[in-house]
């Protein structure tokens, strides 16, 4: 099999010209299917959810994580005490923007936090996330960012580290 350069990177902007064009796990099924795998269009998100996870614990792991820790669970304050939501730390902005991918995928909310969004969004971002009704279920963020008043402890006490961090 021969590789070629796109000439594309892996930046935070190479990425937010994906997210704005709408590339979804239905895309990543489409382009790099096998032949014989899976038909397309996909008939159902746990099928691409299993396609899009397999060969990863990593994202395996995670999924199990999200069960037990009861994060798709409705609020239930008496029980919890917080909204049942989590925070992914990544160290890579492209293994952010796939295990985003995959948790929508999963029909799970979620929003990665990256260096591209100013001030207000993530502002709205977090608002968004601490509200105990709102769909978002968990935030991406990566090591690089700065944590400077990202107040999520209203709504989070589930903190998955999904890859080292760089020194």
């Amino acid at each position: 099999m021969r590789y070629r350069s796109t000439g594309n990177r892996t930046s935070v902007a190479q990425l937010n010209k994906g997210r704005d064009q709408g590339l979804t796990g239905e895309w990543i099924h489409r382009v790099v299917r096998q032949e014989g795998e899976l038909l397309w269009p996909v008939q159902s998100a746990i099928k691409l959810v299993h396609y899009l996870v397999e060969g990863s614990p990593r994202l395996r792991a995670i999924l199990h994580l999200i069960h037990h820790y009861g994060v798709l669970e409705a609020a239930n304050p008496a029980q919890y005490s917080h909204h049942q939501k989590a925070l992914i730390v990544e160290c890579c902005p492209l293994n952010a923007w796939y295990l985003e991918v995959v948790l929508n995928a999963a029909l799970i909310g979620t929003r990665a936090m990256h260096v591209n969004l100013n001030e207000q969004e993530r502002k709205s971002l977090v608002d968004n996330f601490n509200d105990p009704n709102s769909s978002l279920k968990i935030i991406i963020t990566t090591y690089d960012i700065g944590s400077v008043g990202l107040n999520l402890y209203e709504a989070c006490d589930l903190v998955i580290l999904s890859a080292l961090g760089r020194s």
